[in-house]
């Protein structure tokens, strides 16, 4: 039953995305077809290196949330390489092939399921407090986006914060976990700042993308976390393609028009994937030199 719900939820997530890729797809193709003036490749070179650099505190928020469930098999270092070289795979199909293979990462060191499933679960509701923190913090844009019901994402870190207690009462159940309870407030506060660090940087990613737009930082971070958090949660989007894309769409066309917005859409996703992909090639990079250094068996 529980397999049956998970594959159906896939396929949902698939149809969403596919919906919203080919939204963006029509009105790109209503103003013309054509990418303009917001569209600036050296903008979006520069972004991407930035990207590649906001992997960093994705990285650090893994290993507080491996620590927080327990963990301490896998070194920090390799914890943090193995989540760079993974990130890239989130665009194959399906969606979830990043978290298989960090899982499977872990397990190489001698983490146990329990502990890296319950690490999953604390940095994706990690993720989603801070964000939702974000937009609350800075939340006028949404206010501001032309479609009311936005507004209410700004209550939602209410919710997700009574929802993360919750989960991390049963995740606490996890191997070794009691022996981390004076350390709890400490890697609750790394994982956190970890991952508003991330959305900090990603809003930077955006603004360097929408240079050439009167858009200002405090408009773009709450843009950016919608997206994202979006893109994230919706199960078998793979790298949350299509979804970031229209809700950064819906989110900036009132402030700067929606061929802009398509613009910055569709140059936002190019500096991602390559921000990705230079996390992996980052983490190939660490890991050869590491083989090259290390001493004959």
């Amino acid at each position: 039953m529980r397999s049956a719900l998970i594959r159906a939820a896939r396929v949902v997530g698939f149809l969403v995305a596919l919906a919203c890729a080919a939204f963006v797809a029509w009105r790109w193709h209503d103003h013309g077809g054509a990418l303009g003036a917001s569209f600036d490749l050296a903008n979006i070179a520069a972004a991407a290196a930035l990207y590649a650099l906001c992997g960093v505190p994705l990285a650090l928020g893994w290993i507080a949330a491996l620590r927080l469930a327990g963990d301490r098999s896998v070194p920090a270092r390799a914890a943090a390489v193995g989540y760079l070289a993974t990130q890239i795979a989130k665009y194959l199909p399906g969606g979830v092939f990043q978290f298989v293979s960090r899982h499977l990462h872990g397990r190489r060191y001698g983490a146990t399921h329990a502990q890296l499933a319950a690490a999953s679960v604390i940095e994706t509701l990690s993720l989603l407090v801070a964000a939702s923190a974000t937009m609350l913090a800075f939340g006028e844009a949404l206010a501001a986006s032309g479609l009311p019901w936005l507004d209410h994402l700004r209550y939602a870190p209410l919710a997700l914060t009574a929802l993360a207690a919750a989960v991390w009462a049963w995740s606490g159940r996890a191997p070794d976990a009691a022996r981390q309870r004076r350390a709890l407030p400490v890697l609750l506060l790394a994982s956190l700042g970890a991952h508003v660090a991330f959305f900090a940087g990603g809003a930077a990613v955006c603004a360097i993308v929408a240079a050439q737009t009167p858009l200002g930082y405090a408009q773009l971070l709450p843009a950016f976390a919608a997206a994202w958090i979006a893109g994230y949660v919706v199960i078998g989007a793979p790298g949350g393609i299509g979804v970031r894309e229209a809700v950064l769409v819906l989110l900036l066309k009132p402030s700067i028009g929606e061929p802009a917005a398509i613009d910055i859409a569709i140059g936002f996703r190019i500096a991602t994937v390559a921000g990705d992909a230079l996390m992996a090639l980052a983490a190939a990079t660490i890991s050869a030199l590491d083989r090259r250094h290390s001493p004959a068996p």
